[in-house]
C-alpha cells in the first residue's frame, strides 16, 4: 500500500461517482477508482474496499486507465486504435484482475490483428492459455526467422517453445523438397536418335525414369526450398498439378501418378503439422461449484452463482429467469438503482425471448462472459436489441465486433443492426455486400434509404453493359456482308471491331444482367477470358478493346 495523494481524478471523463480509491501505476502515477465498481468489475484487485490508502500496481498508467473504463456502466472504449503493446498490456491485466468485459474485447480484437500482429497474438495467447487463439496464430507466424522472432518477443521461454515448434516445419520443408527420383536412373537413357528417350522406350526398362519428371521435381524441389515453411501453408496442388503439365506429355499415365502420390503424401504431413499443438502447458479449470439454491420463480441462468436472486423476469415467451437487482443496476444503464426499487411479488414482464435475456443476464455478473460465435443471426440481431436497449455496455462491444466481422456473411443483418444503431462506418463498409440480397430483415424507416442506395448501383450497371459498338453500323454490316466484304479486319484503333466481339460482348452482357448490381463488385477480365472461346482467330486486338 501507498500513501493516498489528494485530487486524482477518475479515468472515465464525466463520471459523477466520487473517487474513493486509488491506483498506483507501475511509472509512479495516481489512477482514481471506486471501491464498488472494482469490487462488482474486477474480482482481482483483492482489498480495494478495505483500504484508504493507494494500492500499488505493477501496470503503467494508460493500461490501467483503460482497464477502470470496464470498471462502470458507460459505453466501453474501442480497441482498435490501441497500439499492438498496450492492447497487449491490457490483455494482461484484464486477465490478472479478472475484468470479464475487458478481456472479452482484448481477445476478440486480438483476433482481428491476428494476421498483421501473430507473433503478439501467439505471445499472449501461451501467457493465458487461450487454445484457440494458439492454434489460430501459430502457423501465421512461420514466416519469421528466428532473429526476427526474438527482437519482437525477447521472451527466451517463449522462443525456445516457438523453436521447436518451427523446427518441426523446417524438416517438413528438407523432406517435401527432397526429389523422389534418383538422378542415377537418367544417366545413358538417352533415345535412339540420342535425345531424349521416348516414353515408349522408357517402359521398357524397370526404374526407368522420364528426364522431364525429374526436370518438374527439380523446379518443384527449388520453390519449396526457397518459400520456406511458410510456403507449405499455401502449397497449391492445382498449380503443382498445371506446372507438371508443362513439363510431362499428356499421354504419360505413370508419370502423372507419380506427381500424383506425391502430392498426397506431402498434404498428409502438411495436415499432421496443422494438426500439431503448440508446446505449451495447459492447465485446467478449477471445478465450477453447485448452483445455489434460488427463491420460487426462477433461477439465475449462469452456472456457479451464489448470488441471492431477489427479482424474477419473465419473458414474452413465457420463461422465468432470477436476477439480482445490484447487477441489474451495475451492469445495465436503463435499470434503477437497486436501493430505490421496491421488488414485485409477481415476475417482471419483459419484450425479448427468454434465451434472448437468459443470455442477457449473463453477462451481467462477474464470471466469464459467452461466446456469441455459434448464435443464429436473428438471434444475434434480437440480443443486440437488447442490449442496446437495456444500455449493457459489457455486450455492446462484443455486439458491435461480431457484427462486424459478419459483415460478408450475414450482410443484410449487419447493415440493420448499423442503420438502427446508428454506426455509419459499419454501414459504409457492410452495404455493398447488401447487394444481391432481399432487404426482408431491415427496419419499414431504413427500407427507402437502402431501395435509393441500390438505384445507383443499378445505374452503374446499365452504364456498364451499355454497348461500345456502333449497333446502326453492325446491323448494316450483318446484312451487307455477302454482297461485299466490309466486316473489319480487327484495327489498331477505334470502332467497329469484328463480329465475334459483339458475339463476346453480348455473352458479357448476359452474364452481368443475369448477376445483378452485386456482379460489379467482382467485375475483372476473368468474365472476358470466359468466353474467348468465342472469339474467331486473329481477334486479339478486339478482345484488348472490350
Amino acid at each position: 500500500m501507498s500513501e493516498r495523494p489528494e485530487e486524482v481524478k477518475c479515468a472515465v471523463e464525466g463520471c459523477q461517482i466520487p473517487v474513493d480509491i486509488v491506483l498506483k501505476s507501475g511509472d509512479n502515477l495516481y489512477v482514481g477508482a471506486h471501491k464498488d465498481n472494482l469490487q462488482t468489475f474486477a474480482e482481482g484487485i483483492r482489498g480495494a474496499s478495505e483500504t484508504d490508502t493507494a494500492i500499488v500496481l505493477p501496470e503503467n498508467a494508460a493500461t490501467l486507465e483503460l482497464l477502470m473504463h470496464f470498471t462502470h456502466v458507460d459505453p466501453q472504449p474501442y480497441l482498435d486504435h490501441l497500439p499492438f503493446n498496450l492492447m497487449s498490456d491490457l490483455t494482461d491485466a484484464a486477465e490478472k484482475y479478472v475484468v470479464r468485459d475487458a478481456a472479452q474485447c482484448c481477445w476478440l480484437e486480438m483476433r482481428a490483428r491476428v494476421d498483421k500482429e501473430p507473433l503478439g497474438v501467439l505471445y499472449s495467447a501461451v501467457k493465458h492459455n487461450q487454445r484457440s487463439f494458439i492454434d489460430l496464430a501459430a502457423p501465421k507466424t512461420l514466416k519469421f526467422s528466428c532473429r526476427q522472432a526474438k527482437d519482437i518477443i525477447p521472451d527466451r521461454d517463449f522462443l525456445i517453445r516457438w523453436v521447436k515448434y518451427t523446427d518441426l516445419w523446417d524438416s517438413a520443408v528438407r523432406s517435401i523438397a527432397e526429389i523422389p527420383l534418383s538422378p542415377d536412373d537418367l544417366s545413358g537413357r538417352q533415345g535412339v536418335d540420342g535425345g531424349e528417350p521416348h516414353h515408349e522406350e522408357l517402359r521398357a526398362f524397370e526404374f526407368m525414369v522420364c528426364p522431364r519428371l525429374y526436370q518438374f521435381f527439380a523446379e518443384v524441389s527449388t520453390w519449396v526450398q526457397g518459400s520456406g515453411r511458410s510456403g507449405l501453408l499455401s502449397l497449391d496442388e492445382d498449380a503443382i498439378v498445371r506446372y507438371a503439365g508443362k513439363f510431362l506429355p499428356k499421354n504419360c499415365v505413370e508419370c502423372r501418378a507419380i506427381v500424383h502420390d506425391w502430392l498426397a503424401a506431402a498434404r498428409t504431413r502438411i495436415d499432421e503439422l496443422k494438426a500439431m499443438e503448440f508446446p505449451t502447458a495447459i492447465t485446467t479449470s478449477a471445478e465450477t461449484p453447485a448452483v445455489a439454491g434460488c427463491p420460487k420463480g426462477g433461477k439465475c441462468p449462469v452456472q456457479g452463482c451464489r448470488l441471492r436472486v431477489d427479482i424474477v423476469l419473465q419473458s414474452r415467451d413465457g420463461i422465468f429467469i432470477g436476477a439480482h437487482t445490484h447487477n441489474l443496476e451495475m451492469y445495465g444503464e436503463a435499470f434503477p438503482e437497486a436501493s430505490a426499487v421496491t421488488v414485485p411479488d409477481a415476475p417482471v414482464l419483459f419484450t425479448e425471448d427468454g434465451e434472448v435475456l437468459k443470455l442477457l443476464m449473463r453477462f451481467m455478473h462477474l464470471t466469464p462472459q459467452p461466446s456469441l460465435n455459434n448464435l443464429d443471426f436473428k438471434f444475434l440481431a434480437d440480443f443486440a436489441d437488447a442490449v442496446q436497449k437495456y444500455g449493457v455496455h459489457s455486450a455492446a462491444q462484443v455486439c458491435h465486433l461480431k457484427m462486424s466481422a459478419s459483415a460478408a456473411e450475414a450482410p443484410m443483418w449487419v447493415l440493420r443492426y448499423a442503420l438502427k444503431y446508428n454506426y455509419p462506418d459499419l454501414a459504409n463498409i457492410v452495404a455493398p455486400h447488401t447487394l444481391g440480397y432481399q432487404p426482408q430483415v431491415l427496419e419499414t424507416e431504413h427500407l427507402l434509404q437502402w431501395i435509393l442506395y441500390c438505384e445507383r448501383w443499378d445505374r452503374a450497371l446499365f452504364f456498364t453493359v451499355a454497348t461500345p459498338f456502333d449497333e446502326d453500323d453492325y446491323a448494316s454490316r450483318r446484312r451487307n456482308r455477302g454482297k461485299h466484304a466490309e466486316w473489319p479486319v480487327h484495327a489498331e484503333g477505334g470502332w467497329p471491331v469484328c463480329e465475334s466481339a459483339h458475339i463476346v460482348w453480348g455473352a458479357v452482357v448476359n452474364e452481368l444482367l443475369t448477376q445483378g448490381r452485386s456482379v460489379l463488385l467482382k467485375l475483372d477480365e476473368d468474365i472476358i477470358k470466359d468466353h474467348e472461346h468465342l472469339f474467331s482467330e486473329g481477334a486479339r486486338k478486339c478482345i484488348r478493346k472490350i
